[in-house]
């Protein structure tokens, strides 16, 4: 669907062992999402292209994803709210899990 990563897109990666394997696929260049899903709105693909992003760092927040236009017609912000306090996953601050140093 996305196509083989870049070496742009594989930046974020700190393992060589990872970096090595991602390496060694065949590229392929990404679906023409227009071809692949044909009865897609411009704005359905604009999102999608923006989110089937290998490198997490290149895709949308949340946040931003929630703003976006191909939301507009079912965004209801009289039912949104915060919530009451934050949020943590514990698992999101382990470094190891992430594969960061």
């Amino acid at each position: 669907m996305i196509g083989s990563p870049s070496a742009e897109d594989i930046s974020f990666v700190t393992d060589d062992k990872a970096v090595k394997y991602l390496q060694r696929f065949k590229q392929k260049a990404p679906c023409n999402l227009r071809e692949r899903y044909p009865e897609g709105s411009d704005q359905l693909l604009n999102l999608l292209a923006r989110m089937l992003q290998f490198n997490p760092f290149y895709r949308p927040s949340v946040d931003s994803l929630i703003e976006d236009p191909y939301f507009d017609e079912v965004r209801m912000f009289s039912k949104s709210y915060d919530a009451p306090e934050v949020i943590s996953l514990d698992f999101e601050m382990q470094q190891e899990y992430l594969g960061f140093p």
